[in-house]
């Protein structure tokens, strides 16, 4: 029984061989281009971006993603805000940053008068 020359055998690496550097995959793969944005690509944001996020006045994005400003960070003109417990602050700005730091509603009216009582 003789062996045909150029038979799938011939060319066949034993086992115990290592694949070739080239046919590894690497141990991060970069997502399909069907699933990137070009505009996020060119212009570099990642999630933890700012670039793309747009927050309430009431919050600031930091990291990718918004949280709840100082009442000193808002601007202090506008029509004064009655709050729940009857409180007056400055702009809806104030109120809600306090509101949404503290967890809870905060706001009741607007008023003219300038004091909540």
């Amino acid at each position: 029984v003789g062996t045909v020359e150029g038979s799938a055998h011939e060319h066949e690496k034993p086992s115990d061989e290592k694949p070739e550097p080239d046919t590894l995959s690497p141990p991060h793969k970069a997502p399909p281009p069907s699933l990137l944005s070009q505009e996020c690509v060119d212009e570099k944001h990642t999630r933890s971006s700012c670039a793309k996020v747009f927050c309430p006045p009431w919050e600031r994005c930091i990291n990718g993603r918004c949280v709840c400003k100082l009442p000193y960070q808002c601007p202090r003109f506008g029509p004064t805000v009655c709050g729940l417990e009857g409180r007056s602050y400055t702009s809806l700005c104030q109120a809600q940053a306090i509101a949404c730091r503290e967890k809870r509603p905060l706001f009741s009216h607007y008023t003219d008068l300038g004091s909540c009582d």
